[in-house]
Formats: C-alpha cells, structure tokens, sequence
C-alpha cells in the first residue's frame, strides 16, 4: 500500500503531522498505519535509492576506466603504426 502511494506523498503525508512514531495516520488506501512503520519503510527505500546509486556509480567508473584504456591501447597502436611508417618502411627505400 505504501509503494502505490509513493515515496514523495508518504513522505508529504508524514510531514503534515506532529504526532510521536506511536501515533496512527491515514497514508494511501491504509486507514490506520502508525507513523513509526511509514518513517521505517521510508527509512528502507531511501537506502534502497542510495544502494542503487552506489552500484549505478561504481559501474560507471569501471566502464570510464575501461574506454580509458582501450583509448590508450588504441593511441599507442596508431603511434607504432606511425613509427613503422616513418623508420622502418621509409628507410627500406634508401
């Protein structure tokens, strides 16, 4: 009930009252849900968010990284190639 209404409106919802975490509130299709419990479940999807972020961002260096050094392999490829070019096969006709 709580993940059809929302982390941002549970969120509003809790944000309107004044009650201590014992206290019940409406939320949602919920008639009676202490505040207690929505302050956890919005306590678990907020760590559940910043997990994902974690992961999303460790991803993305490795595929930084990863580019990073094909474009290095592939600089250091055309540097030989250039190399080759100019003094070995340019010496070839002398």
């Amino acid at each position: 009930m709580l993940e059809k209404t929302g982390a941002a409106n549970v969120r509003a919802r809790l944000a309107q009252t004044e009650a201590a975490s014992a206290g019940a509130i409406a939320i949602g299709t919920a008639p009676v849900m202490t505040i207690g419990f929505a302050q956890e479940w919005l306590n678990w999807k907020d760590n559940q968010k910043s997990e994902a972020d974690i992961e999303r961002h460790e991803r993305q260096i490795w595929w930084t990284r990863t580019a990073a050094i094909a474009a290095s392999v592939a600089a250091l490829s055309a540097l030989f190639g250039w190399i080759w070019t100019i003094f070995i096969r340019g010496n070839n006709g002398l």
